[in-house]
């Protein structure tokens, strides 16, 4: 009779953990592994990119630091910066955006020369309905033909 009962028992402690682990698998982020796609690939086909989170690996150049920015909401954000990702097939302009709320002094994360693995969304232009209209706020307006990025997450690969 113990043995029947905890058959069931089992049957739902492995549906569970099979609903976990889909669940984690659906939730979880890209892998940290992900192979980075040359530049040249993205500026080729802008609009196949528009808006997918991707990785690119290159070299930082052109660090700008941008003036705080307000949102609709009223909300003012700090800190944001842009730069030129730079790699043998080419070269992405690559905002990031400020913390939005209380001042907050940043440094850029990233400095002339640094080697880094980015992970971004990529904003091709043509698709916002407007040429040249920014991608973030506060920055200024771009040729047409420029594709952007908006940073998610940086890795350094010099340290």
């Amino acid at each position: 009779m113990s043995r029947r009962s905890s058959c069931p028992r089992l049957a739902v402690g492995i549906q569970r953990l099979f609903f976990c682990c889909l669940i984690s698998y659906l939730f979880s982020g890209p892998a940290v592994g992900d192979e980075p796609i040359p530049i040249a690939e993205i500026l080729a086909s802008p609009e196949s990119y528009h808006l997918d989170l991707v990785t690119v690996q290159g070299t930082v150049r052109h660090v700008e630091r941008l003036v705080p920015y307000h949102l609709p909401s009223g909300s003012t954000c700090y800190g944001a910066y842009t730069f030129t990702l730079r790699d043998e097939t080419g070269s992405l302009a690559v905002s990031v955006l400020g913390f939005c709320g209380t001042p907050i002094f940043r440094e850029p994360a990233v400095a002339e020369g640094d080697r880094i693995i980015l992970r971004a969304q990529i904003h091709a232009s043509d698709q916002f309905g407007s040429p040249g209209k920014p991608v973030t706020p506060n920055l200024p307006a771009t040729d047409p033909n420029t594709v952007r990025a908006v940073a998610n997450a940086v890795t350094h690969l010099d340290q």
